[in-house]
């Protein structure tokens, strides 16, 4: 099953290469919690493998962001609860069905919350430890480490904290590529310019709504200009909850002509026909309003550059 992998990703200054040397884009979507899919919750009746299948054959993505929920969601009870149970009958489905389908997989730790803590210290050590160690020789993978911190809306005091965590991945894993975001649901994201997180293959992560658009060149302008950026979250519908309320002229089109600019990597959230702001209603169809949902806008996208780096 390894030898379908695609090729290993390394960090050449501002840019993902694969271990030919050749330049990539990664652009894919964001999916729901496996632990949820498979559960059919919420109105869902396609699962993680059927999904993933969509997103790859129908969608042509080259990557699929996981998000692992740690304290559960949709009335599941998540990784917390019973690691070993979430890894064998969720983490290694999703594994194994990448390698299967070609493509990257990035896994998520997705705590949305204040990040000083023991309780959250414990929870990303314990997390990183198991996941790390156990997929240290796969070349498809990639470790976002936490989706949003919070508070303290401090980028150096964010640094301080992530630090360690990233030193325990490196001790399984030397080379796997590290996304790390910033505070303020990662949008604090400027302080990185002029004290950035040292060390090999890392990408900072950043996710843009609606609400964000117009504060886009002080919280990643510098940044894109120096290091390598991934926006693993944006999105939008009309009507929607703030901070994701938006049209397709009045967000989609800008994001994406500064995306395309600066050849940056990026994920649609959210892939699914129930999590905000989705790319599909309740039978699981594109809604054919082009202009309030997304999910034209999007497949429209990554058909531009299927088949292409």
């Amino acid at each position: 099953m390894k030898n379908n992998m695609p090729e290993k990703l390394y960090i050449s200054g501002k840019k993902i290469k694969i271990k030919s040397g050749k330049d990539i884009i990664l652009r894919g979507v964001s999916i729901a919690d496996p632990e949820a899919l498979n559960s059919y919750v919420r109105g869902r009746f396609l699962n993680l493998t059927q999904i993933m299948e969509i997103a790859v054959k129908e969608w042509g993505v080259n990557v699929i962001r996981l998000p692992v929920h740690p304290y559960g969601i949709d009335d599941q009870p998540g990784w917390g609860k019973n690691p070993f149970d979430y890894l064998e009958k969720h983490l290694n489905v999703a594994v194994k069905k990448s390698i299967e389908l070609g493509i990257y997989l990035i896994i998520d730790l997705h705590l949305i919350c204040d990040y000083i803590s023991e309780e959250i210290d414990k929870l990303v050590t314990g997390f990183w430890s198991k996941v790390a160690y156990l997929y240290q020789d796969f070349t498809n993978l990639i470790f976002e480490i936490f989706n949003e911190p919070v508070y303290p809306d401090d980028w150096d005091k964010w640094r301080a904290t992530v630090i360690p965590w990233i030193d325990l991945i490196r001790k399984f894993t030397p080379d796997t590529l590290i996304l790390i975001g910033g505070p303020r649901w990662c949008q604090n994201m400027s302080g990185a310019v002029k004290n950035p997180i040292c060390g090999k293959n890392i990408i900072y992560s950043a996710h843009c709504y609606p609400d964000h658009l117009k504060d886009f060149d002080k919280n990643w302008g510098g940044l894109i200009k120096k290091y390598p950026v991934f926006f693993t979250e944006w999105g939008y519908e009309n009507p929607g909850k703030p901070p994701w309320q938006g049209t397709t002229s009045s967000f989609g089109i800008p994001f994406k002509k500064i995306i395309e600019e600066n050849n940056l990597s990026w994920f649609a959230w959210c892939f699914d026909s129930d999590w905000p702001p989705r790319i599909f209603n309740r039978k699981w169809e594109i809604p054919d309003d082009r202009e309030n949902y997304m999910g034209h806008f999007t497949k429209e996208w990554l058909g531009l550059n299927r088949n292409s780096s």
